[in-house]
């Protein structure tokens, strides 16, 4: 193999640990996997989210878009009506797995 392509090989391989380290650190988050553990049982409200996880709006909201962002989106949100509902995605579910 030539050194290039062993490099590339090498980069590669990194990128992906570091993305994987990263999808780990958010689901594996406390606040974050019980954000995870209570959309398990249907979509619910930011309002809804917030009562249950006890946090302040912009701390949810802060957790929220990690969970919502990145190569492993957890969630998505859905604008129904009046009222924006979060639920899992289908890499969301590993929560399944964690407990």
């Amino acid at each position: 193999m030539s050194d290039d392509k062993e490099i590339e090989r090498c980069d590669t391989s990194h990128q992906e640990s570091v993305t994987h380290d990263r999808y780990r650190a958010a689901v594996n988050h406390p606040v974050r996997k019980a954000i995870l553990g209570l959309l398990r049982g249907g979509s619910l409200t930011v309002d809804e989210l917030a009562v249950k996880t006890g946090l302040t709006p912009e701390m949810l909201s802060w957790h929220l878009d990690v969970l919502e962002s990145g190569m492993f989106a957890c969630i998505e949100k859905e604008n129904k009506s009046e009222d924006v509902f979060y639920q899992l995605t289908k890499a969301g579910r590993v929560i399944n797995y964690l407990e």
